[in-house]
């Protein structure tokens, strides 16, 4: 006959070993499953992130070829003119071609820009093409090609402007080369129509390696790949694939993400399961060990003991279960010093390091690192919730773009940790003033103040305040004194505005007009 205390064992063991099953069962197929989902949850953050940098790009071309279409048309006396008065064209092109350069100067990646008129309808003329070998150097004239020497089908040579014609909108032309230095480019063109004719294109080329370093380093895990697909789905970009190569063959064995751009290019992430299950087999692993340990320990504990060791690991189980719903803070009552504190110190330790990241994340795709204002992935949410507003309400509000002088002049002369400093200073100066108003950084030297409440009713002095305090500011910079200067364009909501980028592009004009007169006055950053 066995005696109670072997039976109390035996049930004792049976029991530890059932639940050792469960727990580690509970905790391997939890953790595997947050596992992946954290894995999607990264891939998909990654492609976002990236997605985000780029339509950046994507977005501010697009800006800028629209301003350089709607000036064309404004300053055009008419087309018949444009024909047959070849004086009439030659200033017509000499005054977009300078007004083409300084906004292409102006946009983030710009390397070409060009004004070509219809060649069935100005014969003699062929317009203008300035071109740049990357956004370092400065823009050259080259020779336009004749479009006529090509077939329309000819997608390679003229397909930047037969493409545009032929959907009669703007499109975006996927990489090509620039023959004028090899490079790789991606173009905006746009039709320009007058008087329901065509007079030609409008276009500006945005340099591809740009996009190539925006990705050529991105890496979280060891098996991931982040890459570009053109629109007929071959390689724009790959770290270990030719361009022009077919598009990767989708894995079961992978997770995968893709986002289309504003262009219409796939951004494609991927990572091996492989990778992320080897972190879940090392888990289980442990998890058995422990739970051998634990069975071991409790064949010679009383049923209180095993009482004191089942909450713990009830607390890590509640644990896991909210980090599998995005929740990584949490607090522990866990204070021993065997194994299942130092799985919960790790546990703990595992999710704030992750809660780390995640809130760093977070922060860099809504604050500019620079001048810790906002950047454009937040201006640019705050744009769909006004355009949204704007539907349903009548809210008076304004807008101010800021655009900082000289900053080319300081960084080619003094460094970009001059330049830094400027932009620093000159943001200081516009949180100074408009205290009331979120500030954004959408440029390289723009800013943006979106004006509500108080701010929005005292502008005028506002700006007169911030002009009288720019006239104060300046500052040192290795024994050179530099001015702050700062032009700035203003408008305000309109009943009959019917979106955010008619009073944007008000603003804009005047900040064109603010930074002209600034110049004619010869306003400079150094003392």
């Amino acid at each position: 006959m066995k005696s109670l205390q072997t039976k109390f064992l035996i049930v004792n063991i049976c029991a530890m070993v059932i639940l050792a099953v469960i727990v580690g069962g509970v905790g391997i197929f939890t953790t595997s499953h947050l596992l992946e989902n954290d894995a999607n949850r990264t891939i998909n953050l990654i492609a976002n992130v990236q997605e985000e940098e780029l339509n950046i790009l994507l977005k501010g071309v697009e800006q800028s070829v629209q301003i350089l279409e709607t000036q064309a048309l404004s300053n055009l006396e008419s087309v018949d003119r444009l024909v047959n008065d070849a004086e009439y064209r030659k200033e017509y092109s000499e005054h977009l071609c300078s007004l083409f350069k300084n906004v292409s100067k102006h946009t983030q990646g710009a390397i070409a820009f060009y004004l070509r008129y219809n060649p069935y309808l100005i014969t003699e003329d062929k317009g203008f093409l300035w071109n740049r070998p990357d956004v370092e150097s400065k823009f050259s004239e080259i020779e336009p090609t004749n479009i006529l020497d090509y077939d329309s089908h000819d997608k390679e040579n003229v397909g930047w402007y037969h493409i545009p014609v032929e959907r009669g909108e703007a499109s975006w032309i996927m990489p090509h080369q620039n023959k004028s230095h090899g490079g790789y480019m991606i173009s905006y063109v746009v039709p320009m129509y007058a008087e329901d004719q065509l007079v030609g294109v409008v276009g500006m080329g945005l340099d591809f390696d740009i996009f190539m370093r925006e990705l050529e380093y991105v890496s979280i895990y060891k098996t991931d790949h982040v890459y570009l697909l053109n629109e007929d789905g071959t390689v724009a970009f790959h770290k270990s694939l030719p361009s022009g190569s077919p598009q990767p063959e989708a894995r079961a064995d992978q997770l995968i993400s893709t986002t289309t751009l504003e262009n219409g290019m796939l951004l494609v992430a991927n990572v091996d399961k492989s990778e992320i299950y080897r972190d879940r087999n090392m888990l289980a692993t442990a998890i058995l060990a422990i739970c051998i340990v634990i069975v071991v320990i409790f064949i010679g504990i009383t049923v209180v003991l095993t009482r004191r060791l089942i909450k713990p690991l009830k607390e890590l189980t509640e644990a896991t279960k909210k980090m599998q719903e995005g929740e990584y803070r949490f607090s522990f009552s866990i204070h021993t010093n065997d194994e299942i504190g130092v799985l919960s110190d790790s546990f703990k330790a595992a999710a704030e390091h992750l809660n780390a990241y995640m809130a760093r994340i977070r922060e860099l795709a809504y604050i500019d690192s620079l001048t810790g204002v906002k950047n454009t992935t937040a201006y640019n949410e705050e744009v769909q919730s006004i355009e949204i507003a704007m539907e349903t309400e009548q809210e008076e509000f304004g807008l101010v773009v800021f655009d900082v002088n000289d900053l080319k002049k300081i960084n080619d002369s003094m460094g970009h940790k001059a330049g830094d400093t400027l932009l620093k200073n000159a943001c200081h100066l516009i949180c100074r003033t408009f205290k009331h108003s979120p500030v954004y950084r959408i440029g390289g030297d723009e800013f943006v103040v979106i004006l509500r409440g108080e701010d929005y009713d005292s502008r005028e002095e506002l700006i007169e305040r911030f002009y009288k305090d720019m006239n104060h500011t300046s500052f040192e910079y290795e024994g050179t004194t530099w001015k702050v200067s700062v032009a700035h364009g203003m408008a305000v909501y309109e009943k009959n505005d019917a979106s955010f980028v008619k009073i944007f592009s008000r603003a804009d004009s005047e900040l064109y007009r603010n930074k002209a007169e600034m110049k004619q006055k010869d306003v400079l950053t150094h003392v």
